[in-house]
């Protein structure tokens, strides 16, 4: 929402390059979330409470997620 504020404020409009680069932020931070959800249930089947799992997940994979 705010992108879309913010272009409309600079006075840009929606077109492909926007939508596309839209898009493909999105994709990247749903990917980064999978990632994270799917290593916090691996380490809950671990024997982990959520809370740690989650932290330790992030832990694991907070170099490839930054990259």
């Amino acid at each position: 929402m705010i992108t879309f504020i913010v272009l409309d404020t600079l006075g840009y409009t929606l077109n492909f390059l926007t939508n596309f680069s839209l898009v493909l932020t999105l994709g990247i931070a749903i990917d980064t979330t999978i990632v994270i959800i799917e290593a916090a249930a691996e380490k809950m089947k671990l024997g982990y409470n959520p809370k740690t799992a989650a932290l330790f997940a992030v832990k694991d994979f907070k170099n490839s997620v930054i990259a």
